[in-house]
């Protein structure tokens, strides 16, 4: 059954504090509305297996906690837009198995703890740059790159912005199958070496 909303205009979405799996499995929508989102505090799965979105609006996602499985298997994706990212904590399989994508926006994640196959699949990264996110905060990182391979200078930034930058101990985190350069294998051995971190990626290069 498929049904064509008029109403997006007017609809009363302005208290809605969770879309938590509102969208969830709409194969066949193309394209989404610029509804207000500004009480949102969960997106969770809100679009999870939304496989025809190609392109998505700059919704208000300023209050947002939890991102998690958001666009998960958003498979026709190609970019994702800047939204507000600041305030989110949880990101586990956010824009896993985004296959399309080919880039990815400078988003604050300076806040996000849990990481967990984040980009896992994302497989239209291929040697692409990665943006230096702010990844302080990240106590959680399994999978996070999970059989994705972007471009060596990318990965290697971002060991050496983390090294410098997060202090947490005991994190486990994965480059995927990409490689790291000089300055990146460094950082990565003063993560697991001083702070007890589990890396697994491609290795030198």
């Amino acid at each position: 059954m498929k049904i064509t909303a008029t109403d997006h205009a007017t609809a009363k979405t302005s208290f809605v504090q969770s879309f938590s799996e509102a969208f969830k499995n709409c194969s066949s929508l193309t394209e989404f509305p610029l509804i207000d989102t500004s009480a949102a505090t969960t997106f969770y799965a809100a679009w999870q297996g939304c496989s025809a979105l190609v392109t998505f609006p700059l919704i208000d996602t300023s209050s947002c906690v939890h991102f998690e499985y958001a666009w998960l298997n958003c498979s026709k994706l190609i970019s994702f837009p800047l939204l507000d990212t600041s305030n989110g904590e949880y990101f586990n399989g956010t824009w896993q198995a985004c296959v399309a994508l080919t880039s990815f926006p400078t988003l604050n994640v300076s806040k996000g703890r849990v990481f967990r196959s984040t980009w896992a699949y994302a497989y239209g990264m291929y040697k692409k740059d990665f943006p230096l996110l702010d990844l302080s905060s990240l106590q959680d990182g399994f999978g996070i790159f999970a059989n994705v391979t972007f471009s060596v200078q990318s990965y290697s930034d971002i060991l050496v912005k983390m090294a410098t930058d997060n202090q947490n101990a005991n994190v486990t985190f994965s480059g995927g199958n990409t490689k790291v350069n000089l300055s990146g294998d460094a950082a990565k051995q003063t993560l697991i070496n001083d702070r007890g971190w589990s890396i697994s990626d491609g290795g030198l290069e």
